[in-house]
């Protein structure tokens, strides 16, 4: 991708955040969020568990949470900026969840 202007000037890697809903039918809804402010957000990668590739995230997924998961995260932006991975615990189900 070429980029002009303040694009090109873009050092700081993407913002990514990972969030969790309560309890559904089919588990918790994992959701992947990223941001950059300057070149713009190009790829989010997500893997289930700390070890294993990394997969596109093109969405919102479920997944079982009888044990607690491991969601790790991170994003590029459009000029190759790469934020560091981030790592968030989603809980297994409580009893009231």
């Amino acid at each position: 991708m070429r980029v002009t202007g303040t694009a090109a000037q873009d050092v700081t890697a993407p913002a990514v955040t990972v969030t969790y809903s309560k309890r559904t039918s089919s588990g918790r809804v994992i959701t992947i969020n990223a941001a950059d402010t300057q070149s713009g957000v190009g790829t989010v990668y997500y893997r289930i568990g700390e070890t294993g590739s990394f997969k596109v995230y093109e969405g919102p997924f479920s997944v079982s949470v009888i044990t607690e998961k491991v969601i790790e995260a991170f994003a590029d932006d459009n000029v190759g900026n790469r934020s560091s991975p981030i790592r968030v615990v989603v809980p297994k189900f409580a009893e009231f969840d």
